[in-house]
């Protein structure tokens, strides 16, 4: 999308997955020899300055939308407070629900006009998004399991991608969770699916 010219948001439960997020989109547009590409930015009033990140942090939000605008900044990364703003309407071109299945389906609403597309990212079989309160039935919906409906364990293609490659687990592991949440879809990268 960067390199169309496009301006991509990018949002979740929390600012730790976001800049997860915008720091990964950072390195590989400098692994590809273009750091330019992805002028990120991320809000955040709280930042702790813990770590140098391959992006801008700052907390005002009229300048982000103005800077978003402008063209300085074409990545932009905030929690739903930000994109479900008035202000931000139609201000990017896609905006990335990052954990898709940890957000709920009424914050998914919330923030999905800030973009012209949305792109839900996450794991269909992953835990239910934490709740302190008690919902009336259906509140608890994940914006991803909404979209996929209430048993699916896997992306359909008609609706998505399904990645079905791990890097994070040791093969035998992966054997057993993949038949068990899977489908058997999922397997360790390097070997054959």
């Amino acid at each position: 999308l960067l390199k169309q010219g496009k301006r991509v948001g990018v949002t979740a439960n929390s600012h730790a997955v976001i800049k997860h997020l915008l720091e990964r989109v950072c390195q590989r547009a400098a692994e590809a020899g273009e750091p330019e590409l992805a002028r990120a930015l991320h809000l955040d009033a709280e930042d702790s300055g813990d770590k140098d990140w391959p992006f801008r942090i700052d907390g005002n939000k009229d300048k982000a939308r103005a800077e978003l605008e402008a063209g300085t900044v074409n990545v932009l990364g905030g929690t739903a407070w930000t994109w479900a703003r008035e202000d931000f309407a139609n201000s990017v071109d896609a905006l990335v629900i990052d954990e898709a299945g940890q957000m709920a389906l009424a914050n998914a609403l919330a923030v999905a006009r800030a973009g012209r597309g949305l792109v839900l990212f996450g794991d269909p079989a992953q835990l239910e998004q934490p709740q302190k309160g008690v919902h009336p039935p259906g509140a608890e919906v994940s914006a991803l399991e909404h979209w996929l409906g209430g048993d699916a364990l896997t992306i359909p293609p008609h609706l998505g991608v399904f990645l079905p490659k791990t890097r994070r687990l040791h093969p035998r592991i992966c054997d057993f969770i993949s038949a068990t949440f899977y489908e058997s879809r999922l397997t360790e990268l390097g070997r054959a699916s």
